[in-house]
């Protein structure tokens, strides 16, 4: 059997994206919000014409945040363990 990392020893970025939620399925569920909020706010972004660079950044952060997310649940299920 592999030893598992405890959770106070994981790096910086993962407890950040972990903040508040411990289970893979939290996990998940915020990445297809932060997804889905990015894709508004790139619609908006599209759509609008005073304003578009800020929605345009709002949308690629919303999009950096879902891939920091996934890449924590990959993380985790490498070196971690899931709360049950």
């Amino acid at each position: 059997m592999e030893q598992r990392m405890p959770p106070e020893r994981y790096p910086w970025w993962v407890k950040l994206t972990l903040l508040g939620s411990r289970t893979r399925r939290t996990q998940w569920f915020w990445i297809g919000f932060e997804l889905v909020v990015g894709a508004v706010l790139l619609a908006l972004a599209i759509d609008t014409g005073a304003g578009r660079v800020l929605y345009l950044i709002a949308a690629i952060w919303a999009f950096v945040v879902a891939a920091m997310s996934y890449a924590t649940i990959l993380w985790i299920d490498r070196n971690g363990e899931w709360n049950r």
